[in-house]
């Protein structure tokens, strides 16, 4: 008991001397390890429920028959071996009765992706990838352009994303950024009364670059797994904020948040049935995006 009174009588005192200093450190303490441990729950909770798994090698060894857009100039065996890449892969189920029967696999793959990749456009990924873009590609970050798209060959995304494959079931999207090269495949599978949707990550370099590749960083992966096991389960949920938040950086850490009512919130307490003609275009609370952007900031993405 003595032992805890002088301890106390210590903060007590470094308080009465730098209140400022303390105060300060408190705060900045509550905000960034509340961010923080919200989102490393968020990533356990979301990797308990998601199949995921990453593999790391070159082009040849990597088991890539799903993916059906790889260039030319890596399927040669000994071009693909002089590769280092990494392939990261999660898929969710959910029953085929909570998806509309009325839809077809192909439109209900473009409805999931158009509110999907809305989702990510307000993502801090994003907003990294919209620094590098000129003033025509910024339109394809907005709400608008991505609702218009039937993600047909040649359609872009977010300044990185470019179409180069679409079939029924399944889109691929090509990436380029300085030396890497990549494919985001997005699948839709039906078996046994289920629907199985699927995402494909892959990302390659030539061997002898050591820069290590988004995948290979550790912050940055964990970024990309929570934002792509996060999709997966809201696409399918249809889990939607109550607000309608748009965040606009201006500088580094200078956030506007311009939030209103969403035009339509409906409680799925009428149906369990995804409302896949209307998927919700919002998918990611206030909470969350803080959450992103403190723990960004702190690890020095930015």
């Amino acid at each position: 008991m003595q032992f805890l009174e002088d301890r106390m009588s210590v903060i007590s005192q470094l308080f009465e001397r730098y209140p400022r200093a303390l105060t300060t450190a408190a705060a900045v303490l509550v905000v960034v390890g509340a961010p923080t441990a919200f989102l490393l729950y968020q990533h356990s909770r979301l990797g308990c429920k998601v199949r995921h798994s990453t593999s790391r090698g070159s082009l040849a060894d990597l088991p890539l028959q799903d993916v059906k857009s790889m260039p030319e100039s890596v399927q040669d065996k000994d071009a693909a071996s002089k590769t280092r890449a990494v392939y990261d892969v999660a898929s969710l189920s959910t029953l085929g009765i909570n998806i509309s029967p009325l839809l077809a696999d192909e439109e209900i793959l473009t409805r999931y992706l158009r509110r999907n990749m809305t989702a990510f456009s307000r993502f801090p990924q994003a907003y990294a990838l919209s620094l590098n873009c000129d003033q025509s590609s910024r339109k394809t970050f907005k709400a608008s352009h991505i609702q218009s798209l039937n993600f047909e060959p040649g359609d872009v995304v977010c300044g990185a994303y470019t179409v180069v494959c679409r079939e029924q079931d399944r889109v691929e999207f090509g990436m380029a950024l300085n030396q890497i090269r990549g494919r985001l495949v997005t699948t839709l599978e039906r078996n046994d009364g289920q629907i199985t949707f699927k995402t494909q990550t892959v990302m390659w370099q030539p061997s002898d670059v050591k820069a290590p590749m988004p995948l290979e960083n550790p912050v940055l992966k964990f970024a990309h797994e929570i934002t792509s096991w996060w999709m997966l389960e809201a696409g399918i949920l249809g889990e939607k904020s109550p607000l309608n938040v748009l965040i606009s950086l201006l500088s580094f850490l200078t956030v506007s948040i311009v939030s209103s009512p969403s035009s339509s919130i409906k409680r799925r307490k009428q149906t369990q049935t995804i409302a896949i003609d209307a998927f919700p275009q919002c998918g990611i609370s206030l909470v969350t995006k803080f959450a992103v952007f403190a723990v960004f900031a702190v690890f020095g993405i930015f």
